[in-house]
């Protein structure tokens, strides 16, 4: 953790922190986020409109006097609510005013539990407001027969492969920190 010097101490004995320290301790820093992973857009509007586009067809190999290989592409309009996550904690002026760094990590802390609640709702959220839409909820799981044997490395290759095959590109891959550590002790 990160150590803050601070010259103005008189405020921190009165928050239960020893006289003797000169500052505040910040929190830990934080892993990628799931929103670092999905594009996003800026809105100011309660709600956005976005076209799910799905297409039949292939390209092929063509003369000049053939006819062209056609691809049919479709789109359907869909409409998602724009949903608010948020914290508040009560400080007075005065207390942010004389430390800098208790306001850092107030900041910090409210920012990281927001931040954490997004990627739970990301990956979970049960779609019906106030919830978001989550990758769980809408994604179709991966489904192949994994030889016996298989480490959990063998069957997050599989899985890449199985969405290399449908035309998708595997960019990541999300694991909870203990099969990551699963992973790493291979």
């Amino acid at each position: 953790a990160a150590f803050l010097r601070s010259p103005s101490l008189p405020i921190m004995a009165g928050l239960g922190v020893p006289a003797d320290r000169q500052g505040v301790v910040g929190e830990l820093p934080r892993r990628r986020r799931i929103r670092d992973l999905l594009p996003q857009r800026p809105t100011v509007l309660g709600s956005v409109e976005y076209v799910k586009s799905t297409h039949s067809g292939s390209a092929a190999p063509q003369t000049e006097t053939t006819t062209k290989a056609k691809v049919d592409i479709s789109g359907t309009l869909q409409s998602a609510r724009v949903e608010v996550l948020a914290a508040f904690t009560e400080a007075s002026k005065q207390i942010l005013a004389d430390e800098a760094a208790l306001q850092d990590l107030i900041e910090t802390t409210l920012t990281n539990l927001v931040r954490d609640k997004e990627d739970q709702q990301l990956l979970k959220g049960a779609g019906t407001s106030p919830n978001l839409d989550g990758l769980y909820v809408n994604a179709t799981a991966a489904s192949f027969t994994s030889p016996t044997g298989d480490t959990i490395a063998d069957k997050l290759r599989r899985a890449c492969t199985q969405v290399a095959t449908a035309n998708g590109l595997p960019t990541a891959i999300i694991v909870t920190p203990a099969t990551l550590e699963d992973l790493e002790l291979l």
